[in-house]
């Protein structure tokens, strides 16, 4: 019978940066926990950096996931990221339909509360929709010289016609 250490299964790098990801997360709601209430900045300044962490962390895996695709992908990628756009500018033309009902209407009970719920589910799917876009650009570099340039400014817009819609409907829905 083999012994403990013949049956274990090799740690890769992966692993490793999964279990430093883990290690650095646990540290940091200890500290959370260690700070109690008195310190509230510093407790929402680590879950800012928690946040901005993961993102990063999801932001790479899908890097190395999206180069070891076809180029073809490309296209797939530009349809997405300029139907997530199309979403949210069709979102922002409906907050400003339902901005100009009077206040006293008693459908914005109604209305008002799915509209959030539903803005943010665009300003998640226009984030998402210009890191799609960008990374076309960014692919694109290196694709065929006749369609380089076309997916480096087909990238580009997308991820810019996201980032915007994503700005106006936090404006408009979020700030005031």
């Amino acid at each position: 019978m083999p012994s403990m250490a013949a049956r274990a299964v090799p740690i890769t790098r992966a692993m490793k940066r999964v279990l430093v990801v883990l290690a650095v997360i646990l540290g940091g709601l200890g500290v959370t926990w260690a700070l109690g209430e008195g310190r509230e900045s510093a407790r929402q300044l680590l879950l800012l950096t928690a946040i901005a962490m993961a993102v990063f962390v999801a932001g790479r895996g899908f890097w190395r996931w999206w180069k070891s695709q076809p180029e073809a992908i490309a296209s797939y990628g530009l349809w997405i990221a300029f139907g997530l756009a199309a979403t949210g500018w069709l979102t922002v033309a409906l907050v400003h339909a339902v901005g100009r009902i009077r206040s006293d209407n008693y459908i914005l009970i109604v209305v008002f509360p799915l509209l959030l719920v539903w803005g943010a589910v665009v300003v998640a799917g226009g984030v998402i929709g210009a890191g799609l876009g960008a990374s076309v650009a960014f692919s694109g570099r290196t694709g065929t010289h006749g369609r380089r340039a076309l997916l480096v400014t087909s990238g580009a817009a997308a991820a810019i016609l996201n980032l915007w819609h994503v700005e106006r409907v936090v404006r408009l829905l979020y700030t005031g």
